[in-house]
C-alpha cells in the first residue's frame, strides 16, 4: 500500500514539444486510475480540462498544483498547446485574451475569439502522430507521446521524419472524448487510418508542414504588424512578377497561379476551402488591404506561394518592418499634380468611370473587377475629371439626420435613403434602430407605400388585359401578385373577381377514398365471421372483440366510416348479450 500510494505521487516528466493531453494519459497510466476524469481532476480541479487536446483549461490551477515545476500557465499555453499556431498572425491582445481563457475556468469562448468555426479548418480536429516519432520516443523516453507539431489543422506530413501522418477520429465522438490515448493503443491504432496522396502533393505538403511547425516555435521579428506584413506580401508578388511597374496586382495572373501552383492539393480539406479556382481570388484580400483576424492556414498558404520556406519570409518581413515609409506605390504616383497615370491605368480609369456613369454596378463592383484599389480610382477620376462621385460625409449633421428622418417616416427603402443621402446603409440603419418609434412608423409607412405601388401595377395590368383569365394574371404580374396575395389578400379578391374571369368550372369533389365500398367490404367478413363466432364467457362485448375475429383487409376498419358494419356490429353485440343473459 505505501509503494502504491509514492506511485500515486509521481509525475511523468514533460517532454518538449509534448501537449498537456500527453501527459494527462501518462499520469493516469502511472497512478492506475480507473477513469480519466479522477485524474484530471486531481492534476487540473476539473474533470473535464484536460481532456482537451488542443486547448486545456485550468492552466492556473494546473501550475499550482504542481508547485510550478511544469512552468507558468503562459508557457503551458505557448510551449505544450497548439496556440502559437493560431496566434502567429494575430495582435497582442489577442494572445493575452486568449492565455488568460485557457488560464481560467472555461475556453468555451476561445475558439469564437480565434476564429476557428468560421474558419477553412473548422473548429475541431483529430488526434494525428508519426509512427516513426512513436518509436523513437518509446525507445528514448520509454512511453510515446503526443507532438503538437502534429495536431496542427492542415498537416498531413511530420515535419520531422516526412512521413505521412496516421490520424485518429476516436476522440471526435462522444465517447472517445472522455478517454485517453497515447499514439500506440491497440484501440488508438484501430481507428488511425492514412490518406494517400498524388507524388505531386507530397513536396507542398512537406513545405506546409514545415511552415506550420515554424509557427510553434518561431515568431515574426519585431512582433505582428499588418502594413510590414501587406509590404512583405507585395515584396514577393514583385519578385513573381505579379506586380504591375506602378505597383498594382495582376489579379487574374496572380489567382491563375495560385490555382494552378496547389492544384495537386487543392481536392484536399480544407486546402479545398481557400485555394480551389473559386476561392483562390481570396488571397488577393491579405494583400490589397491589411486585415487582422485572417486565419493563419490562409497566411502559411500565400507564405508557401510566394518565399516557399518560413526563413525567406521572415527575412522578407524584417527587412520591410525596418522601413520608415510604407510599400504604397499609388501615393508615389498621386504626389505631384501634374503627374498622369500610367497608360494600363488609364484604361482601367476610363472604363470604371464610363460604368459609374452608365450606373453598370457600384464603384466597389467595378473596381475590384479591373483590380484598382477603390480609393486610388476615387483620387484619379476625381482629379481627371473623368466622372463626379459622390462621397459619403464623414459626419452626420443635423440637416442630414432630418432629411434622413423625413424620407423614412415617408416610407422610403433604405437603399433610396442611402443614395439621396450619401450615407452608408449601416447608418441609414443606426439612425432608424436608434428611435422604436421611427422604425414602427418606416414599416407602417414602407408597408402602405408598397401596398400602392402593387395595387396600381396590378390595376394597370387589368385595365390593358380585362379579360385576362387568373393563371394569366399570375404569371404576368409574378412577384407583385404574390405580395398582394400575403399582405392584401382581401383586396386582391374582389379585385380580381370583378375585373377577372377565373375560367375554372365547378366540379363536384371526388373523395379519395371509397368508403362505401370499403363498407360492403367490410361487412361481407363481418357475415362471413358470424356463422361461427364463439366468444369466452369473460371476453368483453365490444367491437374489438368481433373486429379482432376478421380475415385480413387490405385497409384497417374505421366503424365511423363505416356505417352499415357499425349497425351489423351493433346487432350482433345485442344478441350476445341476450344471449349471455339467459344463460
Amino acid at each position: 500500500m505505501r509503494a502504491l500510494k509514492k506511485r500515486r505521487d509521481m509525475l511523468p516528466a514533460l517532454y518538449e514539444g509534448e501537449t498537456l493531453y500527453s501527459l494527462l494519459t501518462a499520469t493516469q497510466r502511472l497512478r492506475a486510475d480507473s477513469r480519466a476524469e479522477v485524474t484530471c481532476a486531481t492534476l487540473f480541479g476539473s474533470p473535464v480540462a484536460g481532456l482537451r487536446h488542443d486547448f486545456p483549461s485550468h492552466l492556473d490551477e494546473f501550475s499550482r498544483r504542481t508547485r510550478g515545476v511544469f512552468g507558468t500557465p503562459e508557457v503551458l499555453a505557448m510551449q505544450h498547446s497548439v496556440l502559437p499556431y493560431f496566434t502567429a498572425f494575430r495582435n497582442q491582445d489577442v494572445v493575452d485574451r486568449a492565455i488568460i481563457a485557457m488560464a481560467g475556468n472555461t475556453v468555451n469562448r476561445l475558439k469564437f475569439i480565434l476564429g476557428l468555426p468560421a474558419s477553412p479548418a473548422g473548429a475541431n480536429y483529430p488526434l494525428s502522430f508519426c509512427k516513426t516519432c512513436t518509436d523513437v520516443d518509446i525507445n528514448r523516453d520509454g512511453r510515446a507521446h503526443w507532438h503538437r507539431i502534429h495536431q496542427l489543422p492542415a498537416s498531413y506530413l511530420c515535419p520531422i521524419h516526412h512521413e505521412l501522418l496516421l490520424t485518429s477520429e476516436v476522440r471526435l465522438n462522444g465517447l472517445g472524448r472522455s478517454q485517453l490515448f497515447l499514439p500506440g493503443d491497440q484501440d488508438l491504432n484501430v481507428r488511425a487510418t492514412a490518406l494517400e496522396l498524388t507524388p505531386d502533393a507530397l513536396p507542398i505538403l512537406r513545405r506546409f508542414s514545415a511552415l506550420s511547425a515554424a509557427t510553434l516555435t518561431k515568431s515574426l521579428p519585431g512582433g505582428y504588424n499588418e502594413a510590414s506584413l501587406q509590404a512583405c506580401y507585395r515584396f514577393g508578388l514583385s519578385q513573381l512578377g505579379l506586380l504591375t511597374p506602378a505597383g498594382f496586382i495582376r489579379a487574374n495572373d496572380f489567382v491563375s497561379a495560385v490555382t494552378a501552383h496547389f492544384r495537386p492539393i487543392s481536392s484536399l480539406s480544407p486546402f479545398h476551402r481557400v485555394v480551389s479556382t473559386s476561392c483562390s481570388s481570396s488571397l488577393l484580400r491579405l494583400i490589397r488591404k491589411p486585415r487582422n483576424g485572417i486565419p493563419t492556414l490562409t497566411h502559411l498558404l500565400l507564405i508557401e506561394f510566394l518565399f516557399g520556406d518560413w526563413e525567406r519570409f521572415v527575412s522578407a518581413y524584417r527587412w520591410e518592418s525596418q522601413l520608415s515609409l510604407s510599400f504604397n506605390c499609388t501615393d508615389l504616383l498621386t504626389s505631384r499634380d501634374d503627374e498622369l497615370p500610367p497608360t494600363d491605368l488609364a484604361s482601367a480609369l476610363n472604363r470604371i468611370a464610363d460604368g459609374y456613369r452608365t450606373k453598370q454596378g457600384s464603384l466597389r463592383a467595378l473596381c475590384t473587377a479591373e483590380g484598382v484599389d477603390i480609393n486610388t480610382a476615387m483620387r484619379w477620376i476625381g482629379r481627371l475629371g473623368l466622372a463626379d462621385i459622390s462621397r459619403r460625409p464623414r459626419v452626420v449633421t443635423n440637416a442630414v439626420r432630418r432629411l434622413v428622418v423625413s424620407l423614412l417616416e415617408a416610407g422610403h427603402p433604405l437603399r433610396d435613403v442611402c443614395a439621396q443621402t450619401s450615407l452608408s446603409k449601416s447608418t441609414v440603419d443606426r439612425i432608424l434602430n436608434d428611435n422604436s418609434t421611427l422604425r414602427a412608423t418606416w414599416k407602417a409607412s414602407a408597408l402602405e407605400r408598397r401596398r400602392k405601388i402593387e395595387r396600381d401595377r396590378l390595376d394597370d395590368f387589368l385595365a390593358l388585359n380585362p379579360e385576362a383569365t387568373m393563371p394569366v394574371v399570375r404569371a404576368t404580374t409574378g412577384i407583385g401578385y404574390s405580395w398582394l396575395l400575403r399582405h392584401d389578400r382581401l383586396w386582391l379578391r374582389s379585385r380580381v373577381r370583378k375585373s377577372v374571369r377565373t375560367g375554372m368550372a365547378e366540379h363536384k369533389r371526388v373523395p379519395r377514398v371509397d368508403w362505401s365500398g370499403r363498407d360492403a367490404q367490410c361487412l361481407a367478413a363481418l357475415q362471413i365471421v358470424a356463422e361461427s363466432l364463439e366468444l369466452s364467457a369473460n371476453e368483453i362485448l365490444k367491437a374489438p372483440a368481433i373486429l379482432r375475429r376478421l380475415p385480413k383487409l387490405p385497409f384497417k376498419p374505421r366503424l365511423e366510416r363505416l356505417p352499415e358494419s357499425r349497425k351489423y356490429i351493433e346487432s350482433l353485440l345485442d344478441d350476445l348479450r341476450d344471449l349471455r343473459a339467459a344463460n
